[in-house]
Order: C-alpha cells, then sequence, then structure tokens
C-alpha cells in the first residue's frame, strides 16, 4: 500500500512541534512542493508523449527554481536561529 503524503503543516501539527520558527514549516513545504512539481511533469510528459528531453529541461528548470528559493529561505531561517539564540542566552544571562 501506499503511505500517504502528510502536508507539512499537518505534520507539524500532528508531532505537536512547537511553532517557534514558522519558516520550518516553508522549508517543509518547498520540499513537499518540489516532490509535487516532479511528479505532476513525469505524468504530464507521459500523458501528452512530450519528447523526454523537453521535460527534463523544463523539470530541471523549476527544480532548480525551488533549490533556488529553498535555499534562500534556509538563509532567512538561519538567520532567525541566531537571533534567537542570542535572545535566549540574553535572557538566560539576566534571569541569573
Amino acid at each position: 500500500m501506499h503511505s500517504q503524503r502528510i502536508p507539512p503543516q499537518r505534520y507539524f501539527e500532528q508531532q505537536n512541534i512547537p511553532k517557534i520558527i514558522p519558516r520550518a514549516a516553508h522549508c517543509m513545504s518547498f520540499f513537499y512542493l518540489r516532490e509535487v512539481v516532479m511528479s505532476r511533469n513525469i505524468k504530464k510528459a507521459r500523458i501528452t508523449r512530450i519528447s523526454k528531453v523537453k521535460a527534463d529541461r523544463s523539470l530541471e528548470e523549476r527544480v532548480t527554481a525551488l533549490e533556488k528559493q529553498l535555499t534562500d529561505m534556509q538563509a532567512a531561517m538561519s538567520c532567525d536561529l541566531s537571533m534567537l539564540s542570542a535572545r535566549i542566552t540574553a535572557i538566560e544571562s539576566l534571569s541569573r
């Protein structure tokens, strides 16, 4: 049997993962979206009998664009993590 894919937002809810960093869900969404785009393009290429080279190029361009977006989101999330870490350290030092 196929295991059903759970959208990232639902996964976080089901695992009771705190939503401290909302961008983490966005990064997961990009991975999920990448899989959906790849799957749809492959199916579309088979159905319409588009030449394999054209389908692969189009797919490659979309995947490259999504990977760039993911890299940007990861950089932003890393920056947010650094800020949160600094804030936590400051709060801990004040409470001592």
